[in-house]
């Protein structure tokens, strides 16, 4: 768009000098060597055009106030030309040409283990009263910081046991975590997968973390949040 322009401010200035013949000649010379630049750079595709307009001031005639004043501002369009180009990039496009947000994959929601209740209502609860912990079906957890994620309220109004931990010892070879538990495969609760043996339930050392230190076990939490 810069090359047109200057190529009709060419055009223009030539019909100037022949209604005005007084007009300098350096300054039609000047312009003239700005147009073949601006057309040579126009023909490169490695050559920055900026660099190809870059016409020496001393082009122009000493003292010759007209003809640098042109210099100046056919390279101040120019520049504005260039800025213009790159101003107008759509700012929902990132840098490889995507729209913003786009392939974005949701992060996945955090499980937290933790103390929890698990609730008895509706049929559900555990199916194994031995180890509440393992066998509580995963929907029967409230949510974390909900009114039943509480101890007197899951003894309470919320019909639930609370259920604080597991005491585990020695993790299962290959295994580097001793507290490791995956959901069985038919979602109705988790199986251990870090111990061979551990403590739950109302066992002593699964009473407390420092009863089950005094064990020489490790002290694990399971999954507190739901999963519906």
């Amino acid at each position: 768009p810069f090359c047109t322009h200057l190529l009709l401010s060419l055009a223009s200035l030539a019909l100037s000098l022949l209604e005005m013949p007084s007009m300098s000649s350096l300054r039609f010379a000047a312009v003239f060597a700005l147009a073949v630049g601006c057309a040579i750079s126009w023909a490169s595709t490695e050559q920055d055009p900026l660099e190809a307009l870059n016409v020496e001031e001393d082009a122009c005639a000493a003292g010759d106030e007209e003809c640098s004043l042109s210099l100046r501002q056919l390279r101040g369009e120019q520049m504005s030309a260039s800025v213009a180009e790159h101003k107008f990039k759509d700012p929902e496009e990132g840098d490889g040409g995507d729209v913003k947000g786009q392939g974005d994959d949701e992060d996945e929601e955090e499980m937290v283990r933790g103390e929890f209740c698990c609730q008895h209502g509706q049929g559900m609860g555990d199916w194994d009263h031995s180890d509440v912990g393992a066998s509580c079906y995963p929907s029967s957890k409230p949510e974390p910081f909900d009114f039943c994620d509480d101890q007197s309220a899951c003894d309470g109004e919320c019909n639930g046991t609370w259920i604080i931990g597991f005491c585990a010892y020695n993790a299962t070879g290959g295994s580097d975590d001793p507290c490791a538990v995956e959901l069985n495969a038919q979602g109705t609760g988790y199986s251990y997968t870090g111990s061979p043996s551990r403590d739950v339930m109302n066992a002593s050392c699964a009473a407390s973390e420092s009863a089950c230190g005094g064990c020489n076990g490790t002290f694990c939490h399971y999954f507190k949040s739901p999963i519906y």
